[in-house]
């Protein structure tokens, strides 16, 4: 409470904003660890030490290695440790996607444990359209 004081003495009106703000940063830092915490243990810890090593080795020589924080281009995977290695089998395109989708959905409903469908629309396609629909927006 003494450093809200001192910045509505010094800088007048402007020290209850700072203050909020000092206090609503204190906040985003407890939710941000929290949510850092919670990611940390979703992923294998071999996982992140080789991302972490991978960063120190892009942050000793960021000239000639990929940026690690940037996407890769489609058909192109970030092998750490190897930089981006570019194989046509990784690139996917949408009527790829669509076909195995549409495969799936026929195998299912051939299975003699798949459900009546309830809509016309297939799961995998309701999914599509959604995409579609994220995309125009």
């Amino acid at each position: 409470m003494r450093f809200c004081a001192f910045l509505s003495f010094n800088y007048g009106g402007s020290g209850t904003s700072l203050s909020k703000k000092f206090v609503d940063a204190v906040d985003g830092v407890r939710v941000h660890s929290e949510a850092l915490a919670d990611a940390n243990e979703s992923v294998p810890l071999e996982t992140i030490k080789m991302w972490t090593e991978h960063i120190a080795q892009w942050q000793r020589d960021h000239k000639t290695l990929p940026d690690p924080y940037m996407e890769p281009t489609p058909g192109q995977l970030l092998v750490i440790g190897r930089g981006t290695v570019s194989h046509p089998d990784l690139e996917f395109k949408e009527a790829d996607v669509r076909r195995e989708l549409a495969k799936e959905d026929a195998d299912e409903l051939a299975s003699s444990g798949a459900t009546p469908a309830l809509h016309t629309t297939s799961p995998s396609a309701f999914i599509s359209q959604g995409l579609d629909l994220e995309d125009m927006q």
